[in-house]
């Protein structure tokens, strides 16, 4: 409780003590501010907890003799200031002890910090789904969300981890992951310091610097960019029981970022991963989290209608859409403000595939490809594409494995050249092995186990080979199975794109999707283009 001005005045020629309660008005009396805060603290523990360490008829004998001065007040005015004035300083102390335990009640704090989120927000907020996906349009309030989220996530202080036979108490750790940390602070740093604040949350540090905020009870938020690899490498190094990415649709490295960074730290932490952003430019991760009906991700869909702290988001539409040229139909008004999935076919490094379901009877292969993308750790690829005379291919078979050993990659590679000669009568000097020059040594161990045909990938001039690769899946001329490995990849690889500038940058975005079985297969359609003369 603040303390009262207190000061000198003379009455009736003596010096008293005075209070100054304002307005140039002072009080003479002997005022005991000690007991106010004595008084105050007992109330709030009878009311709160039903006990008290002082004496409750002491407490009532007290409330008696001020209302007798307040009736003895009627022949002394003085006396009757006194008593009111104590009595209102009493409910104003009583008040801040209220005040000052419910904040620090978890518990109350995050009834305070659901009790003003949107409605959507709040299914969100509640649900307890340790993977969550908010697929919003832009001005839904999702960044507002995920600060909430950081923010009542650390209330709780600490987690029991189960390790072996028994429980160890670990701090929770939250991480906001944004494409920049530039971008991280301007989404969400002012709505989550702004809470803590409010919210009287009990802190050891308020960073503004490195972005992070300590709190009393143990807990953290780190803000985080993800704009390199050295970036990605610092979120390796937190033990997170909450990630939040947000803008996922245009994240960088998000296969490494999830696969080899976050997933593993949540899940031996039995954290909480949220994936938050508009809609996927291509398909990949974000757009898989979205669609996901197996029940590991949780979807939460929301637009700018959702919020209704916006009045007119008509007119907004309207706006936004003038800006992208007025054509509702545009990918991007679709993705961004509508929320919805809209694919750039013109992002697409293959857009127009052309399928086939059996071969055609009078099909007479003459030469077969095989194209090999070495991945080892990640994933390696293999397609079995045959030719005839005239040049129509079709790739018949398609093999994809990650974590695989140089002998599995041989034993598959000896198993098409079987049957290319058994079963489509290939002569063995038609069977041409195409490979990544980046792995030579590999190359000659295949060749030292008996598989011959083993040629280098031409890799220079990649576009104009992508280009000519293009025309063949286009019309027609390299024919690929509808449900194969090919197809989902043609659907995921991308050219980049400058969100800032909204522009398509003419180069294959390995950051957001790598190719492996289209690499594979541009290797083996560039070499026999050079074999036909046809470069």
């Amino acid at each position: 409780m603040a303390k009262l001005k207190e000061s000198t005045v003379e009455v009736k020629g003596k010096k008293k003590k005075a209070i100054d309660v304002g307005s140039g008005t002072k009080l003479t009396c002997a005022y005991d501010v000690d007991l106010v805060e004595m008084l105050a603290k007992a109330r709030y523990e009878k009311l709160v907890y039903g006990k008290t360490d002082h004496n409750d008829n002491f407490l009532a004998s007290w409330v008696d003799q001020e209302f007798d001065n307040l009736k003895k007040g009627l022949k002394n005015p003085d006396i009757a200031i006194r008593s009111q004035k104590q009595f209102a300083e009493i409910i104003r102390e009583t008040q801040g002890f209220f005040d000052s335990k419910k904040a620090l009640d978890s518990d109350f704090i995050e009834y305070q910090i659901h009790k003003q989120l949107f409605d959507w927000q709040k299914k969100a907020f509640s649900d307890p789904s340790r993977h969550k996906v908010f697929f919003t349009s832009r001005r839904a309030g999702k960044s507002v969300l995920c600060a909430n989220l950081l923010v009542a996530h650390c209330l709780k202080g600490t987690d029991d981890i189960p390790v072996g036979d028994r429980i160890v108490k670990k701090p929770r750790c939250a991480c906001y992951i944004g494409l920049t940390i530039q971008k991280a602070v301007s989404n969400v740093w002012l709505p989550i310091t702004n809470l803590v604040k409010a919210s009287r949350i009990p802190t050891i540090k308020i960073d503004n610097s490195n972005y992070r905020i300590d709190f009393a009870n143990g807990s953290y938020i780190q803000l985080m960019g993800n704009n390199s690899k050295a970036e990605r490498e610092k979120i390796r190094g937190g033990d997170w029981s909450l990630s939040i990415i947000d803008e996922t649709q245009s994240m960088t490295g998000l296969p490494y970022l999830l696969d080899d960074i976050l997933s593993p730290i949540i899940e031996a932490r039995h954290g909480t991963l949220i994936l938050a952003g508009t809609g996927p430019l291509q398909r990949g991760y974000w757009s898989d989290a979205i669609e996901d009906t197996t029940g590991y991700w949780k979807q939460f869909h929301a637009t700018i209608y959702d919020n209704p702290t916006i009045e007119n988001p008509d007119e907004i539409l309207e706006q936004e859409l003038r800006k992208l040229g007025g054509n509702p139909n545009n990918p991007t008004y679709k993705r961004e403000w509508l929320g919805e999935i809209a694919w750039s076919e013109d992002l697409l490094i293959y857009p127009k595939l052309s399928y086939y379901e059996e071969l055609p009877k009078d099909f007479k292969p003459v030469y077969a490809y095989l194209g090999c993308d070495f991945g080892f750790a990640d994933y390696s690829a293999i397609p079995f594409i045959l030719i005839d005379e005239i040049g129509q291919a079709f790739v018949v078979s398609e093999w994809k494995k990650n974590k695989v050993s140089v002998s599995d990659i041989y034993n598959q590679l000896k198993v098409m050249v079987e049957e290319a000669q058994r079963v489509y009568h290939i002569q063995p000097d038609n069977i041409h092995i195409v490979t990544d020059t980046n792995e030579q040594m590999v190359d000659q161990e295949f060749y030292n186990r008996g598989l011959i045909n083993i040629e280098l990938a031409i890799k220079h001039d990649k576009k104009y080979h992508i280009a000519l690769l293009n025309e063949a899946f286009a019309s027609g001329m390299l024919k690929v199975k509808k449900d194969g490995f090919i197809a989902d990849e043609a659907s995921r690889d991308s050219y980049k794109f400058d969100n800032d500038l909204k522009k398509i940058i003419y180069e294959e975005d390995d950051k957001v999707f790598h190719a492996d079985i289209l690499d594979a297969c541009l290797y083996a359609w560039t070499n026999y283009q050079s074999a036909m003369n046809l470069l």
